[in-house]
């Protein structure tokens, strides 16, 4: 027979579990449609929201909305809430593990596919360019300790 959570899982901690569950349910209706998914509420301490986004996009969107978010969240959990909140903390996680990551280029790649960059073809002939630069910098920052 499958035994309740409760029996093995502090009732307390459920308890605040449920509450940061609740509170990511009431945040995303109000945050776009398009972010409400990358936003989750993951501690409520002293009066502080902290809201975990998986973008620094979404960290933006949250960031304009906290006033309406704590006044939402204020109403709606006044009784749940040991304070009122008076502030959003936003974190924005680097996990390289989300489902929508993808292997970040090489930098000399990037800035030549951004800026496309006059006389260069290649990623190759850019990577070939930056290395020499990097050599000529490292030959004169020996030669100004010496």
């Amino acid at each position: 027979m499958i035994q309740p959570l409760e029996r093995f899982i502090d009732s307390r901690l459920l308890k605040r579990l449920r509450l940061l569950e609740a509170l990511t349910c009431a945040i995303r209706p109000l945050l776009p449609a398009a972010g409400a998914e990358h936003c989750w509420v993951v501690d409520v301490r002293e009066g502080t929201l902290v809201v975990l986004t998986d973008s620094a996009n979404w960290a933006v969107s949250v960031r304009y909305q906290q006033r309406e978010l704590m006044k939402q969240l204020n109403d709606q959990f006044h009784p749940e809430l040991a304070r009122p909140l008076q502030r959003v903390k936003i974190r924005v996680s680097h996990r390289s593990d989300r489902l929508d990551s993808r292997p970040l280029a090489p930098r000399h790649q990037t800035t030549a596919r951004r800026h496309r960059c006059p006389g260069v073809d290649s990623d190759r002939e850019l990577a070939a360019i930056m290395d020499r630069l990097a050599a000529r910098l490292r030959t004169r920052a020996g030669k100004a300790r010496s």
